[in-house]
């Protein structure tokens, strides 16, 4: 009896994944370089370098504030299937490059069918701005629709995006994730 015990308390610390409470109406600084302004309540939680914000799960919708990608590195740094290589950022990189970079990111994280809606201009933090909205699917999953905020700020790439599964979740989270990300303000 006693070594269930152990084992259904280490079964329950083992399956956890830590997420924090991002309290609405107030400021918050994610990644040491984004200050945001939240209007309602998001859960976070960091996966790699990069900070992802949720209301209803990350697999249902997802508000995700990448690491600052320097010259030579990847924008998305995770561990990707059959040893694909991620795309990296490259000093010079004009804005009409930065869809092309986001979607064959998303590909290489193992995304489906990333078709690339529409592209704007658009500011962030004062700074010039590509907004790129796009849908995509999971390989096992629903299709999902978002949209990411890109800015190169002194040869840096600052990247936000949001996406959510398309007929549900994203008409009753995206208000929300845009007006999140309409209050970023970038420290570096």
């Amino acid at each position: 009896m006693r070594y269930a015990a152990i084992f259904l308390s280490c079964l329950v610390l083992c399956s956890c994944t830590y997420y924090s409470l991002v309290e609405g109406r107030a400021k918050h600084t994610v990644n040491d370089t984004y200050v945001i302004r939240t209007e309602s309540p998001w859960n976070a939680r960091s996966l790699g370098s990069a900070t992802i914000l949720s209301q209803h799960g990350q697999n249902l919708d997802s508000l995700i504030f990448f690491r600052p990608t320097a010259d030579g590195e990847a924008p998305l740094v995770i561990n990707t299937e059959y040893g694909k290589k991620m795309p990296i950022f490259k000093k010079g990189t004009s804005f009409i490059e930065l869809p092309d970079l986001m979607k064959s990111s998303l590909m290489a994280a193992g995304y489906d069918d990333v078709l690339i809606q529409r592209t704007e201009n658009a500011l962030m933090d004062g700074n010039k701005a590509l907004r790129v909205d796009f849908t995509m699917k999971m390989r096992a999953g629903p299709l999902l629709k978002g949209f990411s905020m890109m800015s190169i700020k002194k040869d840096t790439l600052f990247t936000v995006m949001f996406m959510a599964e398309e007929t549900t979740y994203f008409p009753m989270v995206a208000k929300d994730a845009e007006s999140l990300v309409a209050s970023v303000s970038l420290l570096k």
